[in-house]
């Protein structure tokens, strides 16, 4: 079964895990966003290592840059 993970920077959101473990892992303390379940990035690697049945497919969200600094060019873009 495929399992979409957004990796934000401290926190992880899954989306498509079967609903006995978003009930499981929701008493753990995980908690509902708008389209997934959210959690700690340790909750998540304890969910990878008790389910390796699962696909996990992982979305890594870039940091943002930090205040005062200009953003990081993206791949292909010309600094001027």
């Amino acid at each position: 079964m495929n399992v979409d993970v957004i990796l934000w920077v401290k926190e992880v959101e899954v989306r498509g895990l079967p609903r006995e473990l978003e009930a499981e892992y929701e008493s753990r303390g995980a908690f509902w966003v708008t389209r997934g379940l959210r959690m700690t990035r340790s909750l998540f690697e304890l969910l990878e290592i008790e389910h390796p049945e699962l696909n996990f497919r992982k979305y890594e969200v870039p940091r943002p840059p930090a205040a005062g600094q200009p953003e990081a060019p993206r791949q292909g873009e010309a600094v001027i």
